[in-house]
């Protein structure tokens, strides 16, 4: 004899079903567990933490930029007492602040949130020279925008507006080339007139 098993209606508030049947993560409404995991002493802990904190810096900031010193640490492997996180004893390291063990990824991880976090402070030089450490996971070039000549040259392709963290990289970026090369250019005519 076979039973017919009910099924009812998923309660209301209760996330939808994904159809693609990936895992859905609830959204965070407070980075304070994740910057908490931070000081843990477990690389992998710390490199979760750092995922997560990247997924939702962008909404958070506010809370996050009070770890911008730990965050930074992090990205240069080193604490604030400037104990390497690749060298002496583990020990050491880990009494000051550094979790032993942390890949090359966690730290480029901890470096895009960072910049993230001085895109929101209107600090584009720091935002820029953290983008810069955070290599390959900041995108700036993956479906940014770029001028093809299909648009008039607006820079704009489709209509689609630039993102604002990729707009302020680009500037800072701009402005430090054209600050260097002012500096070279007045450095070779105080050699050329001092020559002369």
């Amino acid at each position: 004899m076979a039973t017919a098993v009910m099924m009812s209606a998923p309660p209301a508030g209760a996330p939808k079903p994904n159809p693609n049947n990936t895992q859905q993560r609830p959204q965070v409404a407070t980075a304070s567990g994740l910057l908490a995991m931070l000081t843990e002493p477990s690389p992998l802990l710390v490199s979760a933490a750092l995922t997560r904190l990247l997924g939702c810096v962008d909404t958070l900031w506010h809370e996050v930029a009070e770890s911008l010193p730990d965050l930074e640490a992090i990205a240069e492997g080193v604490s604030s007492t400037g104990v390497s996180s690749s060298g002496g004893e583990s020990g050491e390291a880990a009494e000051a602040g550094v979790v032993p063990g942390l890949d090359e990824s966690s730290r480029q991880t901890a470096a895009a949130i960072a910049s993230r976090v001085y895109f929101h402070l209107e600090e584009p030089v720091q935002s820029l020279r953290l983008a810069l450490e955070a290599g390959d996971i900041v995108a700036v070039g993956s479906g940014s925008g770029r001028d093809d000549g299909r648009d008039g040259g607006s820079g704009r392709e489709g209509g689609r507006e630039e993102d604002p963290y990729v707009e302020c990289l680009v500037s800072a970026a701009i402005e430090a080339y054209v600050a260097r090369m002012r500096r070279l250019a007045d450095a070779a005519d105080a050699t050329a007139s001092g020559a002369a």
